[in-house]
């Protein structure tokens, strides 16, 4: 089967501040480009989607800090690279699509 990892949200505060910092970075005239109902509801379907797909996931990764989780997607890739993984063929022959 697939290796499937889930990238969960991370607590309010901290996303309230990494979107924050992420406008602040990237000169955006509006740092609280989110509003605080648009950041919560992220957690939501984050939390729904976590709860729903748990069982699915071989991996699930905090979002608290764009560096650490980089560090651990790299670190989860690296070592499922040796491993045998299974695809359905459907999806490996399907045509693709330009829409």
């Amino acid at each position: 089967k697939p290796y499937v990892i889930f990238i969960k949200a991370p607590q309010f505060e901290t996303l309230k501040i990494m979107h924050r910092d992420a406008a602040a970075a990237n000169n955006q005239e509006s740092a609280n480009a989110y509003t605080d109902q648009d950041l919560h509801r992220t957690l939501q379907e984050s939390d729904h989607i976590h709860k729903l797909y748990q069982h699915m996931f071989d991996a699930t990764i905090v979002n608290d800090n764009i560096e650490e989780t980089y560090a651990k997607l790299i670190e989860s890739l690296t070592d499922i690279e040796s491993q045998e993984q299974w695809v359905p063929a459907t999806v490996m022959h399907a045509p693709c699509r330009n829409t």
